[in-house]
């Protein structure tokens, strides 16, 4: 070690010899000067600077002393814990530590004095504790959470937590919505609330609670975002986040507002997320859209409608990529967008107009020679849609009443045994099943543990899949009764 490491890590045995002195000791002083003394250690913890790994061992292991003390110390930890946080020397990451400890201590009836307390302390210096007592506020206290929910929409989207007890590192979006599904429905309320109400908001909160409510498939907001995409001016740096969130969320209510804004942008970057948004909704109602794009004076918009058609797969679709190669397209990346969506829903029989290509685009030969080689295997393809997002057969052939027991069961049992329901709910769900899908959210999200994690993850995709499901069609795919 260097002269300097030597130095903080002797300091840092002289601490926890002291620390082991000073709890000793208080044995002769009663158990709430005890608990005070762990806090004041606690405390100091955070400003050492264990550089190397032995600081580091020791820096954790004179952590974990003063942590079991504080918890040891139960009820009798309260005053000391109180009175450290509205000290104004303590830091954001010791104060959101003493939080967490007086939130479990005490319960629901902390909240408010917490949030008071922690109103001067950024998040964003101290991200991981601050997780931390966000999800324990979510879980103890959910009614006080929205108010500090909105406090971590304002970090910056770079922000990370990591969480390496748990194994677990959420980027922004999918940890702050990870903490709204742990508080229920008054959290999601208010978020839907926020989402909803974008123009009221500065605009990089407004972004990402926008972000986190399609992330958790919160579809309420979608008849207040479509009002917003008819009235918030062309130039509003809020609309893209609008456009998108639409195309996410997959209610064909939007079609009609995103196919004008498509056609009436005066910015590019609008029209391009349009095209992508109605790409998302997989539906014919959008092909008018997509193929008005196609003469944008955009490249970039031209190429999002041509992946969009490639996908939509309507006979007139079909045609016009078809048509197109070979044709009078000037820019060489446009061309190579013409010649990937030939991949995506070409086959055999487009090798006149793959040969034509070749002849009109000589710069792209190779690249053209390849494709027509690729569709020489490829059948004839009806018209149609993109194939299913629900491939195969369900696992178990449950009736909807029987999948009601069977999801009960696993919103019981904390989401053990979802994995194997997964298919299964996107064939036999009805709309009744979506809320015992919300419920379930809320159960997997309570404990922070990579099983639960991957739980969670799982009822959010299938959540968002059924919805897109039951839009297109309400009725089971498979229902043993017909």
């Amino acid at each position: 070690m260097t002269r300097q490491d030597n130095k903080t890590f002797l300091f840092l045995l002289a601490w926890l010899a002291s620390l082991s002195l000073r709890l000793g000791q208080a044995g002769a002083f009663n158990q709430t000067e005890k608990a005070a003394l762990a806090v004041q250690g606690l405390v100091e913890t955070y400003s050492a600077n264990p550089l190397t790994a032995e600081d580091q061992e020791l820096w954790r292991r004179r952590r974990e002393m003063a942590l079991d003390a504080i918890s040891s110390a139960g009820p009798l930890a309260r005053a000391p814990l109180r009175e450290a946080l509205q000290r104004p020397e303590v830091g954001p990451a010791p104060a959101y530590t003493l939080a967490t400890l007086l939130l479990l201590s005490e319960g629901p009836g902390a909240g408010t004095f917490l949030l008071g307390a922690l109103g001067r302390q950024p998040p964003r210096q101290a991200l991981s504790e601050a997780f931390y007592f966000g999800h324990t506020l979510a879980v103890f206290a959910p009614a006080d959470f929205p108010p500090f929910g909105e406090r971590l929409l304002d970090l910056p989207a770079t922000a990370r937590f990591a969480l390496p007890a748990e194994g677990i590192s959420f980027p922004f979006i999918p940890g702050v919505a990870y903490l709204y599904a742990v508080s229920e429905g008054r959290g999601l309320g208010a978020l839907a609330a926020q989402a909803g109400g974008i123009e009221k908001l500065p605009l990089g909160r407004a972004e990402a609670a926008v972000r986190v409510a399609v992330h958790l498939n919160l579809v309420q907001i979608t008849p207040r975002l479509i009002e917003k995409l008819r009235k918030l001016p062309g130039g509003s740096p809020r609309l893209r986040v609008v456009v998108w969130a639409l195309g996410q969320l997959g209610d064909l209510a939007a079609v009609e507002p995103l196919t004008k804004v498509a056609a009436g942008s005066k910015r590019p970057d609008i029209r391009e997320e349009a095209a992508f948004a109605l790409t998302e909704m997989r539906s014919r109602l959008c092909e008018p859209g997509l193929l008005e794009l196609l003469r944008d004076r955009e490249p970039n918009v031209r190429g999002a409608a041509i992946a969009g058609l490639a996908y939509l797969r309507t006979p007139k679709a079909l045609e016009t990529l078809r048509e197109a190669l070979g044709g009078p397209e000037r820019d060489p990346k446009v061309r190579e967008d013409y010649l990937r969506a030939a991949g995506v829903a070409g086959d055999r029989s487009w090798s006149d107009a793959l040969r034509l290509a070749e002849k009109n685009w000589p710069g792209l030969a190779a690249q053209i020679r390849e494709t027509l080689l690729a569709l020489q295997k490829t059948d004839s393809r009806p018209a149609g849609l993109a194939p299913s997002l629900w491939p195969g057969l369900p696992l178990e052939n449950l009736s909807p009443d029987r999948l009601t027991d069977r999801l009960q069961g696993v919103v019981d049992a904390g989401g053990v045994g979802f994995p194997s329901l997964k298919r299964t709910t996107l064939y036999s769900a009805t709309g009744q099943h979506v809320e015992m899908l919300e419920a379930l959210r809320a159960v997997t999200a309570k404990e922070l543990k990579r099983a639960n994690l991957d739980s969670w993850l799982d009822v959010l995709e299938t959540l968002g899949l059924l919805r897109k499901r039951l839009r297109a069609d309400p009725w089971p795919l498979f229902n043993p009764g017909t």
